[in-house]
């Protein structure tokens, strides 16, 4: 099980939730379904405990302080959009160190581990985005999309640049109704 965020684009953000499978897991996908969307609405209905932010804040600048070096094609492509949000001392770090709009060098250049938040209005402030992120986890603004070798050969429709086959079937209105 795993989410995050995927594309992250100026007038759009797709947020993803990924589960893997046994065959008996395929078999009971809708009930699946369902458990995240309950899940879902559970946040919804729940405030998240501040203990929650500061434990991935502390697990961010871990992240950072002990990163390993990547492929630079994407890299590249952090660095060119960071140079576009962050002042240029901070184009590097900036989106993997900085909480909120905090521009202070001090954080990269301290060398000190930040473990909380600078003050509670830091922390509320990223309350405040993930509580709106979480009201827009709907089902009626959500996509299902199931992969599985099983479906080879049972699929009608191919796509035209990859040649990718696959199927398009609609959701039962009872199934819907059952996740919301």
């Amino acid at each position: 099980l795993g989410a995050d965020s995927n594309a992250n684009l100026s007038d759009m953000v797709t947020f993803e939730v990924t589960v893997e499978l046994t065959n008996k897991g395929l078999a009971k996908i809708d009930e699946i379904v369902s458990s995240i969307f309950s899940y879902i609405q559970m946040l919804k209905d729940s405030p998240i405990p501040d203990y929650v932010f500061d434990e991935n804040l502390q697990l961010d600048e871990l992240q950072w302080r002990y990163t390993t070096k990547g492929k630079s094609g994407p890299y590249a492509e952090s660095l060119a959009i960071s140079m576009q949000e962050y002042p240029t001392g901070l184009a590097v770090a900036g989106p993997r160190r900085l909480a909120l709009r905090e521009t202070r060098s001090s954080l990269i250049n301290d060398g000190k581990p930040r473990m909380s938040f600078a003050s509670n209005e830091q922390r509320d402030i990223i309350k405040d985005a993930s509580k709106n992120l979480i009201n827009k986890l709907t089902v009626d603004d959500s996509f299902l999309t199931v992969f599985s070798k099983s479906f080879e050969g049972k699929t009608k429709q191919k796509e035209k640049w990859y040649s990718t086959e696959y199927n398009v079937r609609p959701i039962s209105s009872s199934t819907l109704l059952s996740w919301r």
